[in-house]
């Protein structure tokens, strides 16, 4: 199964995220932000919105997210076979590290 995130969507929710950092206060702490984008799976587009947790320390940033994408439920085949069994969403996990400069 092929899978692909839409490369303009990473690439706009990672600009977002360093627009903010930019303009923005940077004190030092835990900030959410919602990113919402177009997630391509092959070749059908679905809209997601996708909470990113953004921790700021000194000149470093950490972006972390977490989210599922239902397949299934998206019109894909469940893979499982005979006794291996496949759940019907993936989940994804996303772990950026920067540093913030001026």
């Amino acid at each position: 199964m092929e899978l692909t995130l839409n490369l303009a969507w990473a690439m706009l929710a990672l600009w977002m995220i360093c627009l903010w950092l930019r303009f923005l206060p940077q004190t030092p702490g835990d900030s959410t932000i919602q990113v919402k984008g177009i997630f391509t799976l092959l070749g059908t587009p679905h809209e997601i919105t996708v909470p990113i947790q953004v921790q700021l320390g000194g000149a470093n940033a950490i972006a972390k997210a977490h989210f599922v994408v239902p397949y299934v439920q998206w019109g894909l085949k469940n893979p499982s076979f005979m006794i291996w069994k496949a759940d019907n969403d993936v989940a994804i996990d996303l772990n950026l590290v920067g540093t913030i400069s001026k």
